[in-house]
């Protein structure tokens, strides 16, 4: 069995693509020189996940500069786009228009008011609306605009209808 081999078949079980006592089966017909190559493949793939892992949590990800920006407002996250990159701390950004494509239909009522079971079956289209003033949002050390801002790659809204 080749190395190909044996991370295709463990990364098919890590994703969730292929059932675990399929990878249990495949080391069975390992010998042991085998067995011992594949442990030595998996810690690697498995170092390698955790310092993607720790990459992806590490402020120098979290505070890259990107083309849009979420404002997390307790339960509901805003959509803003960046406008213009005055440095690598500073930015100006613009609330995008969000139009509602698909919104929750399963309501139950009960408890205050009621509940929407599917509150996070969202979608949204995205277009800019240059009629929306443009803020200034600094890096602290808490991160973009205080910690309340999260940069990303793709647009993002979410409201919560169950409030």
């Amino acid at each position: 069995m080749t190395n190909a081999q044996i991370r295709s078949a463990y990364k098919k079980v890590y994703t969730g693509k292929g059932s675990t006592q399929e990878w249990w089966d495949l080391l069975e017909t390992l010998t042991p020189e085998q067995k011992e190559q594949a442990g030595e493949i998996i810690s690697k793939l498995v170092d390698a996940d955790r310092r993607l892992s720790s990459y992806k949590i590490s402020p120098r990800f979290k505070n890259k500069i990107r083309k849009y920006v979420s404002e997390r407002l307790y339960t509901d996250v805003k959509a803003y786009e960046v406008v213009r990159v005055i440095s690598d701390k500073i930015v100006e950004i613009r609330e995008l228009k969000a139009t509602p494509i698909t919104t929750p239909k399963q309501f139950v009522p009960g408890g205050f008011v009621g509940t929407y079971l599917d509150n996070h079956n969202q979608t949204y289209h995205f277009e800019s609306d240059t009629t929306n003033p443009i803020k200034r949002l600094h890096l602290s050390n808490r991160g973009w605009g205080k910690g309340r801002f999260v940069m990303r790659d793709t647009p993002y809204k979410f409201h919560d209808y169950n409030f």
